[in-house]
C-alpha cells in the first residue's frame, strides 16, 4: 500500500487553523531524533527547530519569509551539513522542468508564509514504490545558533528547498536516512521516471564513435526533459574529497545542457554540468568559466548560450573531458506518468507489478539455487510489434526496484538485498502448469539477464528481444530473504504484462471422503487388527475418542516412523475439527478410520520430500507436497500460510505439515457451505482462506 497520513489532509489542517495557532505535525516532530538517531550537537546541545519567518526575525533580516523568489531555479540551491549531495543534484535538474516542478511543489494561494488563512502547512507530491504520495509537514526547520542545517537557498529568505528536503526526510523517517545515496533515486522519486546508468569508462574505452552516441543520448535525454546526473568514483570511505581541476570525487552533480559550438571551423561538444555546493568548487579546466576558449567564440554564440561566469557551481566542459573525468551518468526517463504533464512527446509505454520475497515461500534466490528458483515471483510479458527502427526487435527496459529499504535501514539497520533478475522465452506450453517449474529452468537457459546483481535500490536492462512471451524472474541473490519491490517495464510498443500464478484448487470434501472411505476388506481387516481394540479401550461407553485420546492413538502408530515423537494436542484437535461432522469434539471408529487412510498418505507424501531423513520438510517444498494431496495454491495464499507456520529454521516437521492441511480442509468446506447456501460468495477462495488463517 502507498504511504498515507493518519491524520487530516491539508484542507482539514487549513480550516482547523483558522482559529489561531500553526499547524504541528504529529508524525514527524521538532525533536532531534527525527534529525539523527545517535550523533549530537557540540556540547550536547539540541537542535532548534523555528519556522522560516522565526528564523528571519532571530537573524535580524528584516525581510519576510517567502517559498519562492522568482521562482524555483537549481541555482537556488545549497548543500548544508548533510551528506546528501545525490538529493540535491536531483532537486536542481527538478527546476529544469516547471510542470514537473509544479506537480512536486503543492504550492497554493494561502500557501505563502503570513498570508490570510497560512496555517504553517505544506504539501508535497512525491513518487514512491509506484506510487505518488502526498506528504505533509509542517513548516518547522531544524537550525543550529539561528542558522538552517540542511538545504538551503543563496537567497535567506527563500525556503522551498528547505521544506522539500523535510518532505524527503518525512517519507524515509529522519534527515539522516537521507546520508548518502544515488542521484537516479531522487530524480524518479521527484518524476515518477525510470533510471538508467552509464559507465562512462567504457564510454571512453570505446573511442570516438561512443562518444558521440553518449553525446546523442544526453541531448536526446534533455530534449525530452529526462534528469541527469553524473559523478566521479572514489575510493571506499573517500567521499567529496579534492580531485582533478576543481572537481569533487564521489560527489554528485547534475547535467543541465549539451550544445555544440563552432571553433574555427571545428564543432566541439560541450557539456553544462551543475556543483549543488553552489559558490564552491567549479571546473578549472577548458572551457570552465575562466578558460580562454570562450575568447574563440562569436558574441552571437555566446548569447546564445547565455553565459554567465558567476561563481555559481554551474560550469561547461569538453564532452571529451566530461567522459575523461567523471565516471558514471544516470539518466531519469520521464515515463507516461511523469511524462503527462511535461509537454514532451514519450515513446515508452510502461508497465509495474508490485510483488514481495517472502522467506520459505517465494524468496527462492537466483538461478544458481535451482531447487528454490522456480519459487520466485514469475511475471509474463508478450511483446508482439516489433520497434520502428530495429531489424524485427523489440526493445524492452526492465527495471527491479527494492522498496522502502532506506526507511527500513534507518529505523532498523536492515540493509539493502543484492538484487538481479533473469527472463526466459515462453510458451503457453511452458507454464501449463500455471507456473514455469524447476525442471523448465533445469533444461532452459535464460535469454537475458540484469548487468549484475546489486545491493542498491534498483538494477536496470536494456535489451532487444524477438516477439514472442517472456518470463521475467526478479530476485535476490541469495534465497531467504524478506523483501518487496517494483518491477517496471519500458518498451517502445504497447506490452501486456501479467503476474503468472497457480489457481487456487483444492479436492472438495465429499472428493477426499470418496478416497479416503474407500477400504478392500483387507485393509479393513488390517486396520481392525491394529487399532480397534486400542480405540475401543479408549473410548469408553460412547465408542468415540477426543482429541487427547486420539494423540495417544496416532503417536503409538507412527513411533517408528516419526522416531519417537509424539503428535501435538493442537495438531489431532485440528484432525477433529476436519472430521467431526456432529461437533461433538469427538470422533467414532468409522472417522477415525478415514483419518488413519489420510496421515498414511501424508506421511507418505512427507517422506518423499524429507530427502536427508530428518524429520523435517523444506518450506520451498511445501507446495508440490500440498499439490501431491490435492492442494493448488496461489503464491499470495501460500505466503499467508507461510508466514503463520514459518519458523526461524525454515522447516516443517511432520506435525506442521499435518496441521496446514487440515486448516486448509476445513476452511475450504466452509467456504464451499457458504457459498452453497447463499448461491454465490462475495470473496474469493483466496480472500477466504488467508482471513481464516491469520485467526
Amino acid at each position: 500500500m502507498p504511504y498515507k497520513q493518519w491524520y487530516e489532509d491539508l484542507d482539514q489542517i487549513k480550516r482547523r487553523c483558522r482559529g489561531g495557532g500553526l499547524f504541528e505535525d504529529p508524525e514527524f516532530p521538532a525533536i532531534d531524533s527525527k534529525v539523527f538517531k545517535k550523533r549530537v550537537l557540540p556540547g550536547g546541545q539540541s537542535f532548534e527547530w523555528l519556522r522560516p519567518q522565526e528564523l528571519l526575525d532571530a537573524q535580524g533580516e528584516g525581510q519576510r519569509a517567502k517559498m519562492l523568489v522568482g521562482g524555483a531555479s537549481r541555482l537556488d540551491i545549497n548543500q548544508g551539513m548533510l551528506g546528501d549531495c545525490w538529493l540535491l543534484a536531483a532537486i536542481a535538474s527538478l527546476t529544469q522542468e516547471e510542470k514537473l516542478m509544479d506537480k512536486v511543489l503543492r504550492i497554493g494561494k494561502y500557501d505563502e508564509f503570513g498570508s490570510p488563512g497560512y496555517c504553517g502547512a505544506f504539501q508535497f507530491s512525491i513518487w514512491q514504490d509506484g506510487d505518488w504520495v502526498d506528504v505533509i509537514i509542517d513548516d518547522r526547520l531544524p537550525t543550529y545558533r539561528k542558522k538552517l542545517v540542511f538545504m538551503h537557498s543563496k537567497d535567506k529568505n527563500e525556503f522551498w528547498c528547505a521544506l522539500l528536503e523535510k518532505a524527503y526526510a518525512k517519507l524515509q523517517g529522519s534527515y539522516e536516512a537521507l546520508k548518502g545515496g544515488q542521484t537516479i533515486e531522487a530524480m524518479e522519486d521527484f518524476t515518477g521516471g525510470l533510471g538508467e546508468d552509464f559507465d562512462l569508462k567504457n564510454v571512453r574505452k570505446g573511442g570516438e564513435k561512443e562518444k558521440k552516441e553518449m553525446f546523442t543520448v544526453i541531448q536526446k535525454g534533455l530534449r525530452r526533459g529526462d534528469l541527469m546526473g553524473c559523478s566521479i568514483t572514489a575510493a571506499p570511505n573517500q567521499i567529496e574529497a579534492k580531485g582533478d581541476l576543481g572537481l569533487v570525487k564521489g560527489h554528485a552533480y547534475s547535467v543541465t545542457g549539451a550544445t555544440t559550438v563552432n571553433v574555427y571551423g571545428r564543432e566541439v561538444e560541450l557539456v553544462r554540468v551543475r556543483n549543488p555546493w553552489g559558490n564552491e568548487r567549479e571546473w578549472e579546466g577548458p572551457w570552465g568559466d575562466k578558460s580562454s576558449e570562450w575568447r574563440k567564440l562569436s558574441e552571437s554564440e555566446k548569447r546564445d548560450l547565455n553565459l554567465t561566469f558567476a561563481d555559481d557551481g554551474e560550469f561547461w566542459m569538453s564532452l571529451d573531458d566530461f567522459v575523461t573525468y567523471y565516471d558514471k551518468l544516470e539518466i531519469c526517463h520521464l515515463g507516461p506518468d511523469s511524462a503527462k504533464g511535461t509537454g514532451n512527446a514519450n515513446n515508452w509505454e510502461g508497465r509495474a507489478e508490485k510483488g514481495a520475497w517472502i522467506r520459505g515461500s517465494s524468496a527462492g534466490g537466483c538461478r544458481n539455487f535451482l531447487n528454490t528458483f522456480a519459487m520466485n515471483p514469475q511475471y509474463r510479458v508478450d511483446l508482439q510489434d516489433a520497434d520502428d527502427d530495429e531489424d524485427d526487435k523489440c526493445s524492452l527496459t526492465v527495471a527491479l526496484m527494492q522498496t522502502k529499504r532506506r526507511k527500513l535501514k534507518a529505523e532498523e539497520g536492515k540493509p539493502m538485498l543484492t538484487i538481479g533478475f533473469s527472463i526466459y522465452k515462453i510458451t503457453d506450453e511452458d507454464l501449463k502448469g500455471g507456473r514455469a517449474d524447476r525442471d523448465f529452468f533445469a533444461y532452459h537457459a535464460s535469454t537475458a539477464r540484469s548487468p549484475v546483481f546489486i545491493n542498491s535500490r534498483e538494477v536496470t536492462g536494456r535489451f532487444l528481444l524477438d516477439p514472442g512471451s517472456y518470463l521475467i524472474i526478479p530476485t535476490t541473490f541469495e534465497p531467504g530473504h524478506n523483501g518487496e519491490f517494483l518491477v517496471r517495464i519500458y518498451s517502445e510498443k504497447p506490452v501486456t504484462t501479467s503476474k503468472v500464478d497457480v489457481k487456487t484448487n483444492i479436492q472438495s470434501r465429499d472428493e477426499r471422503r470418496s478416497k479416503y472411505r474407500s477400504h478392500s476388506k483387507e485393509d479393513n481387516d488390517a486396520m481392525d487388527s491394529s487399532f480397534r481394540a486400542l480405540f475401543l479401550k479408549l473410548a469408553g461407553v460412547d465408542k468415540e475418542i477426543d482429541a487427547f485420546e486420539l494423540q495417544q492413538i496416532l503417536s503409538t502408530a507412527t513411533k517408528k516412523v516419526l522416531k519417537e515423537k509424539e503428535f501435538s494436542l493442537e495438531a489431532c484437535r485440528s484432525i477433529i475439527d476436519l472430521k467431526d461432522d456432529d461437533k461433538t469434539g469427538k470422533l467414532d471408529y468409522d472417522e477415525f478410520k478415514e483419518v488413519w487412510a489420510m496421515v498414511k498418505d501424508l506421511l507418505k507424501i512427507f517422506a518423499e520430500h524429507d530427502k536427508d531423513g530428518s524429520g523435517t520438510m523444506d518450506m520451498f517444498e511445501m507446495r508440490s507436497a500440498l499439490s501431491k494431496q490435492g492442494v493448488n495454491l496461489s503464491q499470495p495464499t501460500l505466503d499467508c500460510i507461510s508466514a503463520r507456520f514459518n519458523n526461524k529454521a525454515g522447516n516443517l516437521s511432520f506435525d506442521d505439515f499435518l496441521q496446514i492441511v487440515c486448516r486448509i480442509y476445513s476452511i475450504k468446506d466452509e467456504f464451499d457451505k457458504y457459498a452453497d447456501r447463499t448461491g454465490k460468495a462475495t470473496f474469493g477462495l483466496d480472500q477466504f482462506i488467508m482471513a481464516c488463517v491469520t485467526l
